[in-house]
């Protein structure tokens, strides 16, 4: 179970972590391309998807 809270935690807050390290780190005039606002959004979102999966995770 512990190998699984770990490996769901990394899917769901690693790429955000990743996009926003590179994105202030020089991709920063590229922001305001829709792909990178889709890829935001989306991206925002998957922490939610985190906190939804908790209680099935630890039933």
């Amino acid at each position: 179970m512990l190998i699984l809270v770990i490996i769901l935690f990394m899917a769901c807050w690693g790429p955000k972590i990743v996009f926003f390290v590179f994105q202030k780190n020089g991709f920063s005039q590229e922001s305001f391309k829709p792909l990178v606002y889709n890829m935001r959004i989306c991206l925002g979102l998957l922490p939610f998807i985190h906190s939804c999966l908790n209680p099935i995770i630890y039933r």
